[in-house]
């Protein structure tokens, strides 16, 4: 490692563990063993056929990689370069020319402003063609791609670029299928038939018209103090039976006891008996907008099964996750139901119907706890315009996401003194007929669709 040359294996390894291994627990180091050994433990159920293996490719296993994050990120991989090569120069220089000294701040300022520039213009290549020249590649597996230009070729097209979520373009040259499936986690999150055909199929995806992120700002705009957030939750998990993990103190695992996980750190064990207690007493807490439970909280309760997910309570507070919102049906002390926020790692355990009527093939002792706020809250904005979907293939749903999309003109008063790239001027602005609620509910007609081109086949063979 750079710059440990001449320190003891004891302070490389410290540096080993805090800067690579499970890095997220920042350096606490206890907490990296209690994740270290439970990690063993999922190891040696996966082995004994007792647990499945984690599919990566499922939405319940990911986060979005905002843009905010990914421009900081980038620049302090940026700063960390900068801060190394000036660091070298001094170290020449001082092994040159002896009589050099720290203390002098212009000789300093000196070589400092070397590579200075070099910090702006590589921020300034990844806004513009999305190029991120970075030797550790920010642990991304692509180099280009990051950015697209938000064309202004009619609203639609305008508005989906801002809705999408793309898996990345290193796995369009992927030969198998597996990451272009539409899984089940993905249903209230992902829209079934918004997505492109061709090569980026299943890759380019949008959110839902109800999906959103979540994000470091709370409800009223302020930013959420997390460590706050997390010392008040562990007092209501300990409220409601968790047994902290503390120093020195041996713990067993399933069945009698699950373990409790905090945004990836191990906190506690509750026995398995108490633990659908909690669970409901957590949610109970979001519904009333307790200060201890965010309302983008995401409660994974995985219970205990034979050969299925490895059990546990998987609380999450972190930003850049996926959240909808369903119906409650739990009645609370004033006799209403609440609407919640839901992630894509809890939805899988939990009993949620539709109501369209049916049940979705749910046992009679597994009764719904949510209720979805309506059945075309699984599709996207562009996808919801769509009249009469659900009398259509599915292909002709996703082509006709596209066909708005393409579309050309745009209006706007001051069009001629615009640069976008692709925008036609608007002369004749359509209005369907027949048109959705969504139609109405966006105000469409306030942003108008453009021109397709019109062919008209004549058929006389009968």
């Amino acid at each position: 490692m750079e710059g440990f040359e001449k320190d003891d294996y004891e302070t490389v390894a410290e540096a080993v563990i805090k800067d690579h291994i499970l890095v997220h627990l920042q350096n606490d180091n206890h907490a990296k063993f209690n994740l270290l050994i439970f990690m063993l433990q999922k190891l040696y159920a996966l082995v004994d056929q007792t647990t499945s293996p984690d599919n990566p490719d499922a939405l319940q296993f990911q986060e979005a990689l905002l843009p905010g994050h990914l421009i900081t990120v980038f620049l302090k991989d940026r700063i960390q370069d900068w801060l190394q090569k000036s660091k070298r120069l001094i170290m020449e220089e001082i092994t040159k020319n002896k009589s050099f000294e720290l203390n002098n701040s212009l000789e300093i300022r000196k070589f400092l402003s070397k590579y200075t520039t070099s910090v702006g213009r590589a921020i300034e290549t990844l806004i513009k063609v999305g190029r991120a020249n970075s030797q550790s590649m920010l642990d991304l597996p692509q180099r280009e791609g990051m950015t697209i230009q938000a064309e202004r070729l009619n609203f639609h097209r305008y508005i989906s670029h801002f809705r999408s979520v793309h898996r990345g373009s290193s796995f369009a040259k992927m030969r198998t299928t597996t990451v272009r499936k539409l899984l089940p986690e993905s249903w209230g999150f992902l829209c079934p038939v918004h997505t492109p055909d061709g090569e980026p199929c299943g890759l380019l995806n949008h959110m839902t018209s109800i999906c959103r992120i979540s994000s470091c700002y709370n409800s009223e705009g302020a930013i959420k103090d997390f460590q706050k957030i997390k010392d008040k939750l562990l007092v209501e998990l300990v409220r409601g039976g968790m047994i902290p993990l503390l120093p020195k103190m041996e713990h067993t695992g399933p069945p009698e006891v699950l373990h409790v996980h905090l945004d990836g750190c191990i906190v506690g064990s509750i026995a398995s008996a108490k633990i659908e207690e909690v669970v409901n007493y957590l949610r109970r807490l979001k519904l009333l907008a307790h200060p201890a439970t965010p309302e983008d909280l995401e409660v994974g309760y995985v219970p205990l099964s034979l050969g299925g997910a490895y059990p546990g309570l998987y609380l999450f507070t972190s930003p850049a996750r996926f959240v909808r919102p369903v119906k409650n049906l739990v009645s609370l002390p004033d006799g209403e139901t609440r609407i919640e926020l839901i992630g894509p790692f809890e939805q899988a355990f939990m009993e949620i119907r539709c109501p369209d009527g049916g049940d979705g093939g749910r046992k009679k002792e597994f009764p719904a706890t949510h209720e979805e706020i309506h059945p075309t809250a699984i599709l996207s904005v562009v996808a919801n315009l769509t009249p009469w979907s659900d009398h259509n293939q599915s292909p002709r749903n996703m082509y006709q996401c596209q066909m708005a999309k393409q579309t050309m003109g745009f209006c706007g008063q001051a069009l001629k003194y615009r640069t976008d790239v692709k925008a036609f001027h608007l002369q004749t602005p359509q209005s369907p007929i027949v048109r959705t609620a969504t139609y109405k509910k966006y105000h469409m007609d306030e942003f108008p669709s453009g021109t397709n081109a019109i062919v008209a086949v004549l058929s006389y063979t009968g």
